[in-house]
């Protein structure tokens, strides 16, 4: 596990005295202190080929990339995913590339597809998103939430520090589906952006969380693609007016890769400007570390998970983690220790 710490200055409670009744009567402005979580947990040709463990071997690989795409599906590294997030304990959690088990269809015959999601979920199970079964060993800690269109983004809060709202409608005590999360549709696929509102218990304050997944491709095409989702989160109604925002994800984009040459960097392309861009125009401030020294977030060698939000927020301190999940995923997760004035 990697740790970055940013420099912070002394906490001076700021107080303020009541003209009208006197120095008697005052309000300490406290922040609160709290983590955040992004990790895109799916997987692609890349683990399939580089990554070859005891239990993680290439005839589950292919099980994996012939029948569920980039998406996780296998339960060991599900499991894996649950013990991670139970150990760390963020306060909210931003997931990406989550299987949607309505896409389980038709069997898998092939030797090994006993570890895979659609072979092991009951039917009921079809009907609850994988968010809710990935950290089923947490019990009652968290409040999940998936999209009823997009289920394969998620945004999970937990219940000592926050709610979702407005009051939610909660299904199987944990899960809530699509009318919370709100989809900003881009016009593009694969591509999400969506987003919560979660009230804080410390202070009783509402802040937006956005999930964002921008697309993974690399093509003109992709570029173009991504550039209209930056330019829609960054200047469209995403970014709250009203409340703090922060925004985390894959962007797909390593703010810091604009000093390579194109000619050999394939990742290389405008959409890092853009980003850097809209997230300084937009008056929002990185929250991760936007430097060259931080290490890469994926397994193409970039850093391509972030987390930027209003100045209302202030980092204290990011964590990194490695290994034993690079041998799983394509995505290392993402966690921001943060104070909110």
């Amino acid at each position: 596990m990697i740790k970055i710490k940013f420099k912070s200055k002394m906490v001076i409670p700021l107080l303020i005295f009541s003209a009208v009744l006197g120095p008697s009567i005052s309000y300490a402005l406290t922040p609160v202190e709290f983590s955040v979580m992004t990790w895109n947990v799916g997987t692609n040709s890349w683990v399939l080929n580089t990554h070859e463990t005891k239990s993680w071997n290439r005839d589950k690989a292919y099980i994996n990339s012939k029948y569920y795409g980039n998406n996780l599906a296998w339960v060991p590294a599900e499991n894996a995913a649950a013990r991670h997030i139970k150990n760390t304990k963020p306060d909210i959690i931003a997931l990406q590339e989550l299987y949607d088990y309505s896409e389980c269809h038709g069997g898998c015959s092939l030797w090994g597809c006993s570890e895979f999601v659609c072979n092991v979920r009951s039917p009921g199970d079809l009907n609850r998103s994988q968010i809710d079964l990935l950290t089923n060993s947490l019990g009652e800690e968290y409040y999940f939430m998936v999209s009823a269109t997009h289920p394969d983004n998620g945004i999970a809060v937990r219940k000592s520090f926050g709610e979702f709202v407005p009051e939610p409608i909660i299904a199987d005590d944990s899960v809530i589906l699509g009318n919370v999360l709100h989809d900003k549709d881009t016009g593009d696929h694969p591509g999400r952006i969506t987003y919560a509102h979660i009230k804080i218990r410390k202070n009783n304050r509402i802040i937006r969380v956005v999930n964002i997944h921008a697309n993974g491709t690399f093509n003109d095409d992709a570029k173009k693609a991504r550039k209209r989702q930056f330019d829609h989160l960054f200047y469209g109604d995403v970014i709250s007016k009203e409340y703090p925002t922060i925004i985390m994800g894959d962007f797909n984009t390593d703010p810091t890769s604009w000093k390579c040459d194109t000619k050999y960097s394939p990742f290389d392309d405008y959409t890092d400007d853009i980003f850097r861009r809209g997230v300084k125009n937009s008056g929002l401030k990185f929250l991760s570390d936007p430097s060259q020294d931080r290490p890469a977030t994926s397994i193409s060698g970039l850093k391509f998970d972030h987390v930027v939000g209003s100045p209302n927020f202030k980092p204290i301190a990011e964590s990194i983690d490695g290994f034993p999940f690079t041998g799983y995923f394509d995505h290392k997760p993402v966690r921001v220790r943060m104070l909110m004035y």
